[in-house]
């Protein structure tokens, strides 16, 4: 088995057929499935032992599971301190841990790859780009093995097939990775060197380690009848821009939610009533408000109480643009425990999930996860013209 630890639910957007869980006490038998931690939301010490409590229920279950930690692509969340959570619980539970930690934040489909130890987004090293400036996450090394180092891993030395068979205690190992072909080349590598290995990794690996063949985007997604709701609560320059072109393009009734000045009650009340005329954009006021963690959590659970008012209105389809969003949105306001994969909206971005435990006011309705660091100005208004159609 395959398990991705995935910091937010936008992991699985190269796969198709996958597993997604987010009852993290319950653990299933998928060749691959994907456990939605939400730690890239939680301060360091709460996502330390989550990642650290799930992998070692999975060792205890599976003591061959592979495990995957999964995270962003832009190099953003708790790097080094999952990975020795997943190192120490395999200690723990097997008595050893890993040999080495390969370091793949690969996502072709979005422009990110690793050349000559550099991580770029598109033409750019990604040290340069405005997701190193993340005020929780925020680096400055664009080059990987400066990148381990700046975060607190030690040496780390760039891949060699030959070397692996060297690796030991939990070495730090970079890819470059330029392709899926690339990707291949370093699975055959690491089954052919008899050591153990933890992935930290972007959106692409997993579908490599799984075997998984390329499929082609879905022409087509089972919806109920409905309008549809899209909810927005990215704060990336990128996702605000995707924003102001859906608004320009899509005639969506437009539902702000103050950060400000949370009411999520009412403005449940309002989205509800939007839904029973037309397609309705429920968005978090795009005023940057420099805040905490705390504060990111409450606007995310009156984003989600809305989304709960908003469920019984019995919505046709529902986009989540943003990681975090995502989750929450899954989460809390569908109630979602597990769904499927149906495949992908774009090659290799914006998966479709098939609620299967969830609320009963969600079953049949497709749930679109848009990450909120991908695509270009106009993909948002191209994905809600999609899914309406």
């Amino acid at each position: 088995m395959i398990a991705v630890l995935d910091d937010d639910p936008t992991g699985s957007q190269t796969v198709h057929g996958a597993m997604i869980v987010t009852a993290l006490d319950e653990l299933a038998d998928a060749p691959l499935t994907f456990y939605l931690t939400n730690t890239r939301s939680l301060p360091e010490p709460e996502a330390v032992e989550r990642t650290y409590d799930l992998a070692r229920r999975l060792f205890e279950h599976d003591p061959a599971v592979e495990l995957i930690s999964r995270s962003d692509s832009t190099l953003r969340g708790h790097v080094v301190a999952e990975v020795e959570a997943i190192d120490r619980a395999r200690r723990d539970v097997l008595g050893d841990g890993y040999d080495g930690v390969l370091l793949i934040p690969a996502f072709f489909e979005a422009g990110r790859f690793t050349r000559g130890d550099v991580h770029y987004a598109g033409d750019t090293p990604v040290g340069e780009t405005e997701f190193a400036q993340d005020t929780t996450f925020g680096f400055s090394a664009s080059n990987l093995v400066d990148f381990v180092a700046e975060k607190g891993g030690g040496e780390a030395w760039s891949f060699d097939a030959d070397r692996l068979p060297e690796a030991r205690d939990g070495q730090w190992i970079v890819v470059n990775a330029e392709s899926y072909a690339d990707l291949d080349a370093v699975v055959h590598g690491v089954r052919a060197s008899g050591r153990t290995f933890l992935y930290r990794t972007g959106p692409s690996f997993p579908r490599a380690l799984a075997g998984l063949e390329e499929r082609p985007p879905l022409a087509g997604i089972p919806r109920r009848e409905g309008h549809g709701l899209v909810v927005v609560g990215s704060h990336v320059g990128l996702t605000s821009r995707q924003v102001a072109a859906a608004q320009e393009r899509c005639g969506l009734i437009e539902v702000e939610l103050d950060v400000t000045d949370l009411d999520p009650a009412g403005v449940g009340e309002q989205v509800a009533d939007a839904l029973r005329t037309g397609d309705v954009l429920l968005y978090t006021s795009r005023e940057r408000v420099d805040g905490d963690l705390s504060f990111s959590r409450r606007v995310s659970e009156a984003v989600t109480a809305v989304v709960r008012r908003a469920l019984r209105a019995r919505p046709g389809w529902l986009i989540a643009k943003g990681g975090i969003t995502s989750h929450d949105v899954a989460v809390h306001g569908l109630g979602l425990r597990r769904a499927e994969v149906l495949g992908q909206l774009l090659p290799g971005m914006i998966s479709v999930l098939q609620p299967i435990d969830a609320d009963p006011d969600a079953l049949g309705m497709p749930y679109v996860v848009f990450a909120g660091n991908v695509g270009d100005e106009g993909t948002l208004a191209e994905i809600v013209e999609r899914v309406r159609s």
